[in-house]
């Protein structure tokens, strides 16, 4: 019993140290196929808690639709603000903005289980099964 919750344990420290990667992509690049969007690794962006965010916004130049998906690292506890990408001018409030935390999860608005997550729910379950079926 000790034996597979060390294992599960040891998954989960795996997942837990690996760095947060998000996709990168700017305009009209995003609207390209995923494949050729830019990977980035967080944890090189900054050493706060890293996240993934997409935001779309209308371009007040050419009143189109734009996607942008990059790494943010917000300060410890404090949610992030939305704001506009300071390379373009923007017309009213931003369309969508979504923040998300596990591994190239900006890719659409779909959700997704982290690997993390389910080794972390399978050590909790390991540990606590026994205490009620037994």
């Amino acid at each position: 019993m000790a034996k597979i919750v060390f294992v599960f344990a040891c998954v989960a420290l795996v997942q837990i140290a690996n760095a947060l990667q998000c996709y990168h992509c700017e305009r009209d690049t995003c609207a390209k196929d995923v494949d050729q969007w830019q990977k980035t690794d967080c944890k090189a962006v900054s050493p706060n808690e890293p996240m993934c965010l997409t935001y779309t916004y209308k371009d007040a130049g050419d009143n189109k639709e734009y996607t942008s998906r990059k790494c943010i690292a917000p300060l410890k506890g404090e949610k992030y603000e939305c704001k506009p990408p300071t390379n373009i001018k923007v017309a009213g409030e931003p369309i969508k903005c979504e923040t998300c935390t596990t591994d190239l999860c900006n890719k659409n608005s779909a959700s997704t289980v982290s690997l993390s997550f389910v080794a972390i729910a399978g050590v909790v379950l390991t540990v606590l099964a026994p205490k009620f079926y037994l």
